[in-house]
Parts: C-alpha cells; sequence; structure tokens
C-alpha cells in the first residue's frame, strides 16, 4: 500500500511540475512577444522634433522670444 501511495504522489508532482513549466513558457513567450511589438512602434517623436520644440519644460506653455 505504501508504494502505491508513493507512485500516487510522485505522479501528482510530476504532472504539477509539468503544468508549471508550461504555465512559465507561455507567459515567457506572451512577454517575448509584447517586446517585439514595443520595439518595432516608432515614436511619435524624434530628437529633431524635441529641439525644435520652444515650450516650457514644466508648463508646456510657447516660450517668448
Amino acid at each position: 500500500m505504501d508504494d502505491l501511495i508513493r507512485i500516487v504522489i510522485v505522479s501528482a508532482l510530476i504532472v504539477t511540475a509539468a503544468a508549471s513549466a508550461l504555465a512559465i513558457l507561455g507567459m515567457y513567450r506572451r512577454t517575448m512577444k509584447e517586446e517585439r511589438e514595443l520595439n518595432s512602434k516608432k515614436s511619435a517623436y524624434t530628437t529633431a522634433d524635441y529641439h525644435a520644440d520652444v515650450r516650457c519644460d514644466i508648463c508646456f506653455d510657447d516660450i517668448g522670444e
């Protein structure tokens, strides 16, 4: 009887470990997909836009000459 209990416990642990590994793999794949999508997006602003900007960095009002 003790052998049967050990087999059941070990089997349950193996199934749990496999399910955990699959869940981690799924999270990793989703994270990598999201990272690739973010890296492929272009910013609406360029450094030229930033240097051409004559607004206050605090209130964003236009700065007069």
